[in-house]
């Protein structure tokens, strides 16, 4: 679906003021090497909820697991596990996910 700007703004403003999401970066590793695995879409392909909170990054081997926006961060926090879950239940026999702030080498 294209964006126009009136869209775009009625997207933003539909949202209540002082809400917060979260964003998590997963690298998919292969299960043998631990080096990271240009596979996000095939893992992608393999979760099909809608909506979905799994997201392509840039790097073909990095996937976003995204919150949607709550009231409070703990209710934010709740939507972690159940996602995690899915993504490890997906990810069987095709790579490994790890959370962390940049891959070891």
């Amino acid at each position: 679906m294209e964006m126009d700007g009136d869209r775009l703004a009625a997207t933003f403003e539909a949202v209540e003021p002082f809400t917060v999401g979260l964003e998590e970066e997963v690298m998919l590793l292969d299960p043998d090497t631990l080096e990271l695995a240009e596979r996000a879409p095939e893992l992608l392909a393999r979760l099909d909820a809608r909506p979905s909170p799994f997201k392509l990054e840039l790097p073909a081997s990095q996937l976003e697991l995204v919150t949607a926006p709550r009231r409070a961060v703990r209710e934010a926090i709740a939507e972690l596990p159940g996602a995690r879950r899915e993504l490890l239940a997906a990810s069987g026999g095709l790579v490994r996910p790890a959370a962390s702030g940049a891959h070891p080498f």
